[in-house]
């Protein structure tokens, strides 16, 4: 079974050997939140950039908070 951890803007100051040595195999992380650029996760650059330095694979996501299908739309 794969370790994974998912990370955001809400995770600061991440040791990512620390991490892949205690085992996350994986991490997924936020890239934003909403529709507009000025959501985009603050953390997103270097938490892929520290997970990739460590070994760590990589996936992300974009956080709706939609309500109805046309705010999906």
């Amino acid at each position: 079974m794969l370790k994974g951890i998912d990370l955001s803007a809400w995770q600061t100051d991440i040791d990512y050997m620390q991490l892949k040595a205690s085992g996350i195999d994986f991490a997924i992380l936020r890239c934003g939140y909403g529709k507009n650029i000025e959501q985009k996760d603050k953390m997103f650059e270097k938490h892929y950039a520290g997970c990739k330095y460590a070994g760590i694979k990589v996936g992300a996501y974009l956080y709706s908070y939609c309500t109805a299908v046309d705010n999906a739309e």
